[in-house]
């Protein structure tokens, strides 16, 4: 088991695109030292390879290896939700409170799809109900209080989502449809100064379906586009920098625990399991928490380690600073941290039988680490 390093982080980026942008703070986090050509570069993108860790780049041996500078640790749970998140306010989930894919929402009496922002169960946005994304968070995009324009590029079918429109804050938003749309867009962008941070998921959403070696494609057509971003860049004051936001693992069908399987488990539930099939948060009731803990620590004990909820925060993984006021509502009573490539699932009434094979959301090295690598024309 590895833990999130809050001196080495995505925040800690976050924290020096901040600096390099011209903010007066970096919201209480020591920015990493760039090389001279990004701090003096008049127009940065931040380039946000979903699920392209550390491992991952290491292992295809391309043009991403050529240009790593170092890696750095996502933030815990290892998750979309949660990173991007702290991408795009500069602090980390303590602070944002976003606690993974499946968040018990107290204040709402909702468990949240977050990124979609809606009821877990479907339906309506909670926007219809005049909430948004920032009433739950309570914290600034990174992009106020900047001194050059700020950019977020995303897929066009997220460009204007709720999500994206909270963590954008004064940048302007853009939409692409495929890879050579992201990469034009990029280099027109460049030709003034600002910042951009530009998000491309397909590399996650393979992985996800087809495994690691579903994403082998797709990672070599990242690697190509990227050559041509450069190249489109050529005489410009620009620096591209290539992270991801979580790392990516293979599971198996025989590590999948259904609890469906283990009705007694399930018995002990007040709310359905929040949080990633790797990091599971579960809400016990007061009066069956000894017979949760002697289930799990007899019957599952080679598949998951039980934390109380104690446990999390003194350990610190889900990162320093003020705690946001609904947190410990957030993570349950319990964290199931699945081992090795073990997933927990729970399937609630409407919802698709869990078929992942690659996923994240966990401490391994694989989850956890990512690369930073650092590309100038």
């Amino acid at each position: 088991m590895h833990a999130p390093d809050y001196q080495a982080s995505l925040v800690n980026l976050a924290a020096s695109l901040r600096t390099i942008a011209g903010a007066a703070d970096n919201r209480g986090y020591a920015p990493l030292v760039l090389p001279s050509a990004v701090q003096r570069a008049r127009h940065i993108i931040l380039f946000i390879a979903d699920g392209v860790g550390d491992a991952i780049v290491r292992r295809h041996g391309g043009m991403l290896a050529r240009h790593q500078l170092t890696r750095l640790t996502s933030v815990f749970p290892t998750t979309t939700a949660s990173a991007i998140t702290s991408l795009y306010t500069g602090v980390a989930p303590t602070q944002h409170g976003m606690t993974g894919w499946f968040t018990w929402l107290r204040e709402l009496g909702s468990v949240a799809t977050v990124l979609p922002f809606t009821p877990r169960h479907g339906g309506a946005s909670y926007t219809e109900a005049g909430i948004t994304p920032r009433d739950i968070m309570a914290c600034p995009s990174i992009f106020e209080g900047l001194t050059r324009p700020g950019h977020v590029v995303n897929p066009f079918y997220i460009a204007d989502s709720a999500y994206s429109r909270a963590l954008s804050g004064p940048a302007q938003r853009h939409a692409y449809r495929d890879l050579d749309g992201l990469i034009a867009l990029l280099a027109s962008l460049a030709r003034g100064p600002g910042l951009t941070y530009a998000y491309w998921p397909e590399f996650d959403g393979a992985v996800h379906h087809g495994g690691l070696a579903g994403g082998d494609d797709k990672l070599s057509e990242l690697e190509r586009a990227l050559e041509q971003l450069l190249d489109r860049l050529a005489g410009l004051d620009a620096a591209v920098l290539v992270t991801a936001d979580h790392g990516m693992l293979d599971t198996a069908p025989q590590h999948i625990l259904d609890l469906a399987d283990h009705p007694a488990l399930a018995d002990c539930l007040t709310l359905p399991l929040c949080g990633e099939p790797r990091a599971a948060y579960a809400y016990v009731h007061a009066d069956r928490r000894e017979a949760f803990e002697t289930y799990v620590t007899t019957q599952l004990a080679d598949r998951c380690e039980l934390l109380p909820r104690t446990r999390l925060f003194e350990a610190g993984w889900l990162g320093p600073g003020r705690t946001h006021p609904q947190l410990p509502h957030r993570v349950g009573d319990y964290l199931l941290l699945m081992r090795e490539n073990h997933v927990i699932t729970q399937r609630l009434a409407g919802e698709r039988a869990f078929a992942q094979r690659g996923v994240h959301g966990g401490l391994s090295a694989d989850e956890l680490y990512v690369p930073l690598c650092v590309l100038v024309p």
